[in-house]
């Protein structure tokens, strides 16, 4: 692993919204990058995905 410890990452919905679920905002992308180096890992439970996803939804609606 590169000589780095894992690090596990909880993301909660709050964070999705403050970036505004712009998933390409330096924030995510640094986290991706980490990811793809096999650095971190990220957790999500299904409700914080239902959650996003109804965000987004609602968001559409008030467009």
């Amino acid at each position: 692993m590169n000589g780095f410890e894992m690090i596990n990452v909880f993301i909660d919905t709050s964070i999705f919204i403050k970036m505004n679920f712009f998933y390409g905002h330096p924030t995510f992308a640094a986290l991706i990058e980490s990811v793809k180096q096999g650095r971190t890992r990220i957790l999500l439970t299904e409700v914080t995905v239902e959650e996003v996803k109804a965000n987004i939804r609602g968001n559409l609606t008030e467009i």
